[in-house]
Order: C-alpha cells, then structure tokens, then sequence
C-alpha cells in the first residue's frame, strides 16, 4: 500500500455510495474523501454531514479542487461516460462502479480521454480481483482440470421485483440489458480473465416477471478462439441471489463461487471421482482494489480492473443485445470495431 492516502471526491451519494462509504470508503488507509456532489443540495447536505464531508457546489468545483486527485464515480450507468471524461480533462482519476458504460463506444471515448491526460480509468467488477477468481484461473493454468471445454456463470439477484418504475435502473433506455449489465457483466469481466476476448454471442432474453421494460432474465453462449463454450446467465428476478461458476474439462470438473475469498472452490478429476478443495499456494490471490487502484494511478501500472477488461465485459452485453434482436450470433468484432 502506498503511504500516503490518496484525497477524493464522491458522486453518486444514493445506494452505492452510502454502501461504499460505510463498508469501506470511511475505515480506507488507502483513500481520504474529502468532498462529496450532488446535484440536490439536501442530499449533498446530508451526506456530508453524516461523513464529515465537504459539499463541492458543483461537480465542476469538486475537480477545481488542487486537494482532489481522483473521484468516485458511483452514479447511474448512463452517467459515467461524461463524468469520467471531465476528471480526466481535469487530471482527475476515476474509479467507477461497473459497467463502464452502456456501449463499447462510450467505452472508448472514457478510455482515450484518461490515456490522453495521463489518469487512470479504474472500473470495480466485483469478482475479477477476488481471491476466489484468481484461485480458479490458477487451477485452469496448472492443468489440474485439463482442457476447458465448456463453462458456466451464473450471477442473478431479485432486485428487479423491488423496482418502483421511478429508478433508471427499471427502464431499457437507461439501463440496455436490465440483469445482464447489472449483475451478469461480473461474470462476462471474469471470464475475459480467464478465457481472453470473446468469439461469438449467441443470446436470449425475456420480460415475463419485472413491471418494467427490461430484461428481467438472459441467457447466453459465448464462444471463445481456444474452444471453450461458456454459458452465461443472469436474472433480476430471482427469489435468492445466486452467484458461482462451474468448469468442465478434458481431466475434471471445478466448482467456484469467487465470492467467497479463501474457500468456495471444489475439484473433482477422473483419477478419484471425489470432490476436494484444490490445494493452492497462499500466495494466490487478488489485489485489494483500493490498493490497486492508488498504486497504478500513481505509478501509471495497468490494473486487473482496467477499462480495457471493463469494455470487453460491456461489449459481450452489447453484443448479446443485438444477437437477441436480431435472432442470430453476432462476432464480437462486430461491436469492438463499431
């Protein structure tokens, strides 16, 4: 870790913020938030006050700040591409909640605007920087399972039955996919990880359980250049969150939840028929990502949760948007080179 803290600003004051700075933001060595924005005066008011905050005027103030070397960006989806491309055009770093965006094109331009000032892009998926990730990719490049032939990932929750009508998250226009960019974009981020960029997407969607406009279930087949055929699902309307992941080789068979940190990882292989925890060297692990990200903003190194992995994650979901409407498989080229 670094040793000195690095000093932040916070948009995006609702849900996730107030989760983050609860549970993280406001115990970090890593980070100090300094200053919080938020375009209703009462909310910015109030969270300030219950962190000790200062309140930034405008959005524009907060990056005028000298103090200020990055910010949180824990704001609607559709959000991020604007607010990421004025801290960069103001030297600020960015740390984003996953998606990046809602397209590849959005992508790009946050990308090339942070490369162009010199900041860095930082974009939180979850589980690809969690230990159980890193423990699974290790079994797979041991060989411990062989060959990966086929894949599967499931990332679901119910919180699309919660949804009022009033949250962007409840509507196409503001939110394309519904649980596949909320929830089933960790999974297409991990999988990148594991697998390298997508072939081909093959996808299917429905909205039979949501009062809203979005896909409330998806389901895909994505086809990767070594030959392993991942299929990959995700729900928004689901009675309990279900996550994990299950590998089928040419030697064995793993079964991960990379949610759990240390454990959740199950091995069986032809030579036992017997399911065991795989013995791993303790220096297999994720980075910590507050960690990751203050190093490689001051350092210039390239971060797990780059924004080179968080667009290949957008671009399987923009893909598989197009292969739904269209009723056909769609090459990822198609939407990489758009």
């Amino acid at each position: 870790m670094d040793a000195q803290p690095m000093t932040m600003g916070i948009v995006g004051l609702g849900m996730w913020g107030e989760n983050r700075m609860k549970s993280v933001l406001s115990k970090a060595a890593q980070v100090r938030v300094k200053s919080c924005y938020h375009y209703k005066p009462e909310k910015a008011k109030a969270f300030a006050e219950k962190w000790n905050l200062e309140i930034a005027p405008t959005y524009e103030d907060m990056l005028a700040d000298p103090e200020i070397e990055g910010v949180f960006i824990f704001t609607a989806n559709y959000l991020h591409p604007e607010q990421t491309v004025t801290a960069a055009e103001a030297g600020k770093h960015a740390y984003l909640t996953k998606p990046i965006a809602d397209t590849v094109a959005e992508a790009r331009e946050m990308e090339a605007a942070c490369e162009k000032a010199g900041v860095l892009c930082y974009v939180d998926h979850g589980s690809s920087t969690a230990n159980g990730t890193f423990r699974m990719k290790w079994v797979i490049d041991q060989g411990l399972i062989g060959d990966v032939i086929m894949a599967e990932a499931q990332q679901s929750s119910g919180w699309g039955l919660r949804l009022t009508g009033e949250e962007w998250r409840a509507h196409a226009r503001t939110c394309p996919g519904g649980a596949l960019i909320q929830v089933g974009c960790y999974n297409t981020a991990t999988l990148y990880l594991l697998f390298g960029q997508a072939k081909r997407v093959t996808a299917f969607n429905r909205n039979d359980y949501t009062p809203h406009d979005i896909d409330d279930a998806c389901m895909l087949l994505v086809e990767y250049p070594n030959g392993t055929i991942a299929c990959v699902s995700s729900s928004y309307a689901v009675a309990v969150n279900t996550s994990y992941y299950r590998l089928y080789g040419s030697k064995g068979n793993l079964f991960a939840n990379p949610r759990y940190q240390e454990r959740g990882l199950r091995l069986i292989t032809a030579d036992t028929w017997k399911y065991r925890e795989p013995e791993i060297p303790d220096d297999v692990r994720g980075p910590d990502k507050l960690d990751e990200f203050v190093h490689c903003a001051r350092t210039g190194d390239t971060p797990v949760n780059s924004a080179e992995l968080a667009t290949q994650a957008v671009a399987i979901v923009n893909a598989a948007l197009k292969s739904a409407q269209e009723n056909r498989p769609v090459e990822l080229t198609e939407i990489l080179e758009q």
